[in-house]
């Protein structure tokens, strides 16, 4: 070894023996030992960081508890799964696992699912969700709401604990307060609404009406029930309710078993009622505000005989002479006798009409026989004619002359 080299040695050995004896050197190794470690535990365990180009900003939001942290996970499912957060079948987890996690800001929302009691009233429904809404809750169950109802999350008062233990752990208790619907009158106009006012006078005052200002039907401390009426009108003016009734209606029957000119009431029947509301004025006018039909009115049936009864002697003898039916003598018999009162020669001194069946003029008559001033058969074949042209039958003409007592 020349000369050169061993002096370079014995500098290089000195050097080393003053950084050797420096009180820096340990804890700088240490620090770089600790840094190069977990330079490669990063780097094998797949951990994350804010820094790395790939990785994304995920706010996780798990029953409402919000966080925010840095992942390289490429899916929702992916970074549950480094997270040890484990998704039940029942729970619901917005977006899907299978949805891959894209830009900053990315959001996830878990929720669990729960024992929930709900309770409407005197109902109680258990139910086993992940909904966060109490609305969305009440609606999955198959209960209607209408939008007015209350319908909020309650931890007033304690679960039962015999239904808790009978149902299931109950972690939550949601209250529906129905809303009550109602008819308002206001000065003369309706509006159908709903409310969750007790009484009249405070569903006055939640539609800032005072009790000054207007007169009110019915009394303002009356409690709401579903469906009543509410009227609001002028201070000045009165509003009474008084109870109507409603006249029967009648159907009538025709009965052939029941002789002509006699009725049998087959069903009774009732008359209705109802309730009206008036607003009189001051000068006692009145006018309906409203009424509500209390109970229907019932028909009565009347049965009508349409059974003639049998003609016999003379008139029956003319009748058969002249072509008619026997089953029409009756009608035939009722009409001749109002009109003629079976007179062949009757005549109406203000009208001319002539004959049985009074024709106008009696002439008319001409067409069923030259005798016809004074043969009777003539008249009622050209009476029969005449029923059976305009009316169809003798049965008709009778109907038509009973109405308007002439034919």
């Amino acid at each position: 070894m020349s000369n050169q080299s061993l002096a370079l040695r014995k500098r290089f050995g000195a050097l080393l023996q003053r950084i050797h004896q420096h009180p820096l050197v340990l804890p700088v190794t240490i620090f770089l030992a600790l840094f190069f470690a977990s330079l490669v535990l990063f780097i094998t365990s797949g951990a994350t960081t804010l820094g790395a180009s790939d990785a994304r900003v995920v706010n996780l939001s798990i029953d409402g508890v919000n966080q925010s942290l840095p992942t390289r996970a490429k899916t929702v499912a992916e970074l549950l799964e480094r997270l040890d957060v484990e998704v039940s079948e029942t729970d619901v987890i917005e977006p899907s696992l299978s949805t891959e996690i894209s830009g900053d800001d990315f959001s996830i929302n878990l929720y669990r699912s729960r024992n929930v009691l709900i309770v409407d009233g005197d109902q109680r429904v258990f139910a086993e969700t992940a909904n966060p809404a109490p609305r969305g809750v009440v609606e999955e169950v198959g209960i209607e709401v209408h939008p007015d109802d209350i319908v909020e999350k309650d931890t007033s008062e304690p679960i039962d604990a015999v239904g808790a233990i009978r149902e299931g752990v109950i972690s939550e208790r949601i209250i529906i307060e129905r809303s009550t619907p109602l008819l308002l009158n206001l000065f003369g106009v309706d509006y159908e609404l709903r409310t969750h006012a007790d009484t009249v006078e405070e569903l006055l005052l939640e539609r800032g009406i005072t009790l000054a200002e207007a007169a009110v039907f019915p009394e303002p401390d009356e409690v709401l029930e579903p469906d009543m009426a509410v009227f609001v009108t002028d201070p000045n003016k009165e509003i009474v309710m008084e109870e109507e009734s409603i006249e029967q209606p009648q159907e009538y029957v025709d009965d052939y078993d029941i002789l002509i000119g006699n009725s049998e009431i087959r069903e009774e029947g009732r008359p209705g009622k109802r309730v009206v509301v008036y607003e009189i004025s001051v000068d006692g006018s009145r006018s309906i505000l409203d009424e509500v039909i209390v109970q229907q009115p019932i028909t009565q049936v009347v049965a009508q005989g349409r059974k003639p009864p049998t003609v016999v002697g003379d008139r029956a003898e003319v009748m058969r002479a002249a072509g008619i039916s026997q089953s029409e003598f009756y009608y035939v018999d009722i009409i001749i006798q109002k009109e003629s009162n079976w007179g062949v020669t009757a005549q109406n001194v203000s009208s001319g009409a002539y004959g049985l069946c009074q024709a106008l003029p009696g002439a008319k008559m001409a067409s069923a026989g030259s005798d016809w001033p004074s043969n009777p058969v003539t008249q009622l074949r050209w009476c029969d004619s005449y029923a059976k042209q305009r009316y169809g039958s003798w049965s008709n003409a009778f109907d038509f002359w009973q109405r308007n007592r002439w034919w």
